[in-house]
This record gives structure tokens, sequence and C-alpha cells, in this order.
């Protein structure tokens, strides 16, 4: 029994074998799967190195779609990351930082120059103010220190030169010291923005040279550019000025060399800069033209070690104590020379001012005491008359005397009978003056009334010209009535093929306008005829002159060429009559109030519509509109 029930099951598994095999394998593959995801989900390290991939391609599209949750999160790790990468290596930090911030930077003031000047420009200004106006401070506490504590013959040199320019013994000492000193010295490749290489004065080192040095390139490429575009053919900027501070800029090759100054450069420092930079690009152009960035050159030191050396050479000049003369004796020969000469031209003037009193006393006969003044003379004495007076002036002009201070005394006796006359030539001027303006005063009126009698004719003359002019112009207008009229007529019915140039007249050539010996207009075509009669009263009755001269509105009727032409002529005036009663109840008749020269007339079958040589009947049964002017009314208003 057993035996059976272990073949049944041997025979079971065969079968299994043979039907499921490709299920079984699948099961098993399955099951391996399971295992090692099992063995994976144990392990985070694997879980990451699968899920990496994915995250990664998720992160790259949320951030090329400005994801701001992705965003955000970034940011906030973002600070601390540069923070800890500060601390363990700034200067490799400083690298990569450059790298992106240099480039970016010229891309932003190539596309936003006036936004990047605005931003850059006051912290570029302000970080270079710093320093200099540190230096400036060190400076002019020396020469303070120098002022106190100085005991040397300059000194007193230096506060007698004080006193007599007015120049404070400070700026006597910047001049002494006069050369503009240089800082730092930077050089900066062109194409990257990345610095070469750098040298400070002691104690003048700049806080960030990196960024300085990418901003004053990007400056100084920027204000280029601007000049550039002002004036086609302008040279590069070489000096950059922001308070106290200047940027000495050339340019070389590949390369900025920037030389930051206390003061404008003069010609020969400006000279002996350029000398400099140009051995240095002597010597280092594959450097300069090779330079991809790496600072670990060994020329670079080596050129560093060049720029200090010319630092440390700088000519700055000091006031130094070299042995003077004694200069005293030089001063009191000085004071002597000039009490001498003082004394020799007063005297020089007392002499002459006795010369001019002898000789006013010669001529005048009149005693004088003239007493000198920086610009002139003091006149005292006394004098009978004011003719003496005059020839004392005269004497004393001849002596280049011409400012003049009268003190002399002049008798009263002479004084009131001078003022007695003075009153008499007045009183005489008046009345003389009264008895003139009187007689002005007159033909003044007189010419006033005349004037008034000549405004008023030319005012009547202008009147009768205006009245002749407007005249003549009506009459012109008169004159020409029917051509205005025709002209008004293009204007309105340039583009209507019913209008008639050469005449003025519509002519209503209307398919089926009148059947065949009807008297009846087609109700359908009434509605054209009504809108261009409207047009046409409307333009020729324009003005009062025109409807003074109008005489008749007619209103023809015309058939075909078939039937007796005495019937068409009946045929044609009934046509006519029909269109002028439809016309007389038009709302525009009645406003111009035209009915009484609405006239209707039969034509019968002439002037039939010829086309291609053969009559158009449906055509030749039209209605035909014109006006005509009274003539003889015409010759009446021009005669008037």
């Amino acid at each position: 029994m057993k035996n059976l029930q272990n073949n049944n099951q041997n025979q079971l598994e065969l079968l299994k074998q043979l039907l499921l095999e490709d299920e079984l394998r699948q099961l098993k593959q399955l099951a391996s799967k399971l295992s090692n995801l099992e063995i994976d989900l144990d392990n985070p390290e694997i879980i990451k190195e699968k899920v990496k991939p994915i995250f990664d391609d998720v992160l790259l599209v949320n951030l090329s779609h400005k994801d701001s949750k992705t965003i955000d999160i970034l940011a906030s790790y973002l600070a601390s990351i540069i923070t800890k990468s500060t601390n363990q290596d700034i200067d490799k930090l400083s690298h990569a930082l450059q790298e992106v911030i240099s480039p970016a930077i010229s891309n932003e003031i190539e596309n936003n120059k006036d936004k990047m000047i605005d931003a850059l420009y006051p912290i570029m200004g302000g970080m270079i103010s710093k320093y200099v106006t540190q230096s400036i401070k060190e400076m002019m506490e020396t020469i303070n220190q120098k002022i106190e504590d100085g005991l040397s013959f300059d000194k007193y040199k230096r506060k007698i030169k004080a006193k007599l320019t007015g120049v404070s013994e400070v700026e006597l000492l910047l001049e002494e010291s006069s050369d503009a000193v240089i800082s730092s010295i930077l050089i900066i490749h062109k194409e990257t923005g990345l610095m070469i290489a750098e040298a400070h004065q002691e104690n003048k080192e700049l806080d960030d040279a990196v960024m300085v040095a990418s901003m004053a390139s990007a400056i100084k490429d920027f204000v280029n550019d601007w000049i550039q575009n002002q004036e086609e053919n302008a040279s590069e900027v070489q000096i950059l000025s922001y308070g106290n501070a200047t940027l000495y800029i050339e340019s070389a090759g590949s390369v900025y060399m920037i030389a930051f100054m206390e003061s404008e450069p003069d010609y020969e420092q400006r000279k002996e800069i350029n000398q400099f930079f140009a051995k240095v690009l002597s010597k280092y152009s594959k450097l300069f033209h090779t330079f991809d960035g790496d600072t670990s050159n060994e020329q670079i030191p080596k050129l560093e070690e060049k720029l200090y050396k010319f630092l440390r050479q700088q000519k700055i000049s000091t006031y130094t104590n070299t042995q003077h003369p004694n200069i005293s004796k030089y001063i009191l020969s000085l004071l002597l020379f000039g009490l001498v000469g003082y004394s020799a031209y007063t005297w020089y003037e007392d002499y002459k001012l006795s010369i001019a009193e002898q000789e006013v006393l010669n001529r005048v006969n009149t005693p004088i005491k003239l007493i000198y003044t920086k610009d002139g003379v003091k006149l005292y004495g006394y004098v009978e008359d004011m003719e003496s007076y005059t020839q004392i002036e005269d004497i004393l002009k001849t002596y280049n005397y011409h400012k003049i201070y009268n003190y002399l005394h002049i008798p009263s006796k002479y004084i009131d009978k001078k003022l007695i006359n003075i009153q008499q030539n007045i009183q005489t001027i008046t009345e003389t003056s009264n008895k003139t303006i009187s007689k002005l005063e007159q033909k003044i009126t007189t010419l006033q009334k005349q004037n008034d009698q000549i405004n008023n004719q030319l005012e009547m003359l202008k009147n009768q010209l205006t009245l002749i002019e407007d005249k003549s112009k009506q009459i012109l207008y008169i004159k020409n009535i029917k051509k205005y009229i025709l002209n008004d007529l293009e204007q309105k019915f340039k583009n209507n093929p019913f209008y008639h140039k050469k005449d003025g007249s519509l002519d209503f050539s209307i398919n089926n306008l009148f059947m065949p010996y009807k008297t009846e207009p087609n109700p359908q075509r009434l509605h054209k005829i009504a809108k261009d009669y409207k047009i046409y009263v409307s333009t020729i009755f324009s003005d009062d002159i025109r409807k003074q001269l109008i005489s008749q509105i007619i209103i023809e009727g015309y058939t075909d060429s078939s039937g007796n032409s005495e019937k068409n002529l009946i045929l044609s005036s009934k046509r006519a009559e029909h269109i002028k009663e439809y016309l007389m109840k038009l709302d525009i008749t009645k406003k111009l109030h035209i009915e009484h020269i609405l006239i209707s007339k039969g034509m019968g079958e002439k002037n039939p519509i010829i086309k291609n040589g053969i009559e158009d009947k449906n055509a030749s049964r039209r209605i035909k509109i014109r006006f005509e002017l009274d003539n003889n009314k015409i010759l009446s208003m021009i005669k008037e």
C-alpha cells in the first residue's frame, strides 16, 4: 500500500514537471528575486544606491522648472555648506566661486549695464575709499606730529612761510610729500577676470582682493564699452576715481594691471608705472597668455616678489633737513632796503606837494595846504570864488593828482550871490519852459484831433475795402457759380455711374425702372433715386446765393425707341410727373422749400442708351434730374 502511494506521488511529480515546467521555472525566479529584495531592504546603502539615479532625475526636472519647494529645501542647506567649506578650505572655495561669479558679473553687465553700474560702483568706491581714507588719516597724524615735535630750522621756516602766504603748515607738508603713493598692485586676467598676482604696502592689504579685482575689471569694461558707444575713436579708460581713491589701470595684452593710489599720478609717475608694467609684461607674457586659474604656478610667487620690490622702491619724497645759509642777514637787508626806499618815496611826494602849493600861490594868488593820501590829495585853504577852485584843480591834475578831497573854504557872501543868480536863472528857465509846454500841449491837442479824424477816415476806408473785397468775391463766385456747383457735385458723385460730369445731371438708367408702356416706376428702384436725389439737392443748394440763382430742378422722363413717337412723348411726360410727385413728398424737398421749382418734362425716345451698337431698351426707359440757373438774375446781381 505504501509503495503504491509512493509510486503515485512520483507519477504526480513527473506529471507536474511535464505540464508545469515553465510555470515552475518562473516561480523559482520570483522566489530568488524576492529573497534578494528582502536582503536589499535590510541594507540601507543598497537602497540609496538604487534610488539615487531616480532622485537625481527628479531633482534636475524640478530645478529646470524652478520648483519653489525644491529651491526652498536647497536654500536652507546652501548657506551651511558654504560656511563649512569656508572653514575647511577657503582658498579652494574662493577659486571655485570666482570661476562662477566673474563670468556671471560680466554677463550681467553686458545685458543690464545701467543696473550693474548702480550696484557695483558705490561698493567698489566705498571699499577703495576705506583704505585710502585710513592711509590719509595716518599721514595727517604723522604730519601733525612733525609740526608739534619739530625743532629744526625747517619748522620755523615753514611757520614764517605759512604766515606770509596764508597756507597752513599741514598743506605745506603735503606739498613736500606730493607724490601719489601706490598702496596695492593687482594683475588680473582679462578673459576670465581672475586675479593672477597681488602686492600691498605693509598694513594696506585689501580685505578681499579677489572680489575687488573682479569688480574693478568689470567696471572698467563697462565704462570702456559705454565710451566706445558714445565716441567711436575714444581711447580706453586709465583712471577711475571715487572720493579720495584713484585706480590707475593699464590694459596690457591679456591682462589688466591696476595700481591703487591715494591721488591721481602726474606725468612722471605714470611714465614710471608704465615702464615697470612693460617690464613685467615682457618677462611674464607666457604666464599671462596661458593662465587658466591655477595659482600654484611657480612663476606667480616670483612675479609677486617683483611687485613688492616695486612698491618698496617708490620715490616717497620728504623735506630733508639740509644745511641752509643764515637768512637773517638777508631779511635784515631786505627790511633796511625797504625802509630806505619808503623814506625816499615819501620825501619825493612831500617835495612834489610843496612845488604844487607854490605854483598855486603864484598863479591863483591863494595860499593852500596839500596832504598826500594813498589815492590822491586833501586840499585845505581859502578861496574867493569857484573860478579860483577850478584853476587850483587844473594845476593839481598836471601833477597827476586826479583824486582831490576838497576842504577849501568859500565866503558865504559869494555863495549867497551865486544862489541868487541860480534862483533867477531857474525862474527864467521855468517861465520859458511853461510857455513852451503850453504851446506844445496846444499842438498835441490839435495833432490828437487830426489823428482821430485820420483814424476815422482810415476805419471808413477799411470798411469800404472790406465791402469791396466781399463784393468782389461775391461777384466772382456768382460769375463762376455753375463751375463751383459742378465741382461740388463731382466730389459727391465721384464714383457714381449715374452722374454726368458734363452737365451735372443724374441719369438713372436703371434696369427695369419702368416696364414697357408703363407710367408707374418700379417701387424697388425708387430707393436709389431718393438717396441720390437727397445728396444732389443738398449739394447744389448749399448756400443762400445758390438758392437765389437756381431757377429749376428739371425731372426728365424717357422711353425706348419702340412704338409711336407721339405716344412715347406722352408716356415719358407721365413717367416724369410720377417721379416728380414722389420727390415732392420727400423730407429734403420740404426742408429746402423747393417744391415750386421741381419741373417735370417728357423727352420721348430722345438720347437712347446704346451699348455695343444696340439700344439697351431697359436702360433707355429712365429718369434724368438736372438743375438750371437763372442767367438774368446772375447778370442783375453782377451789375449791382
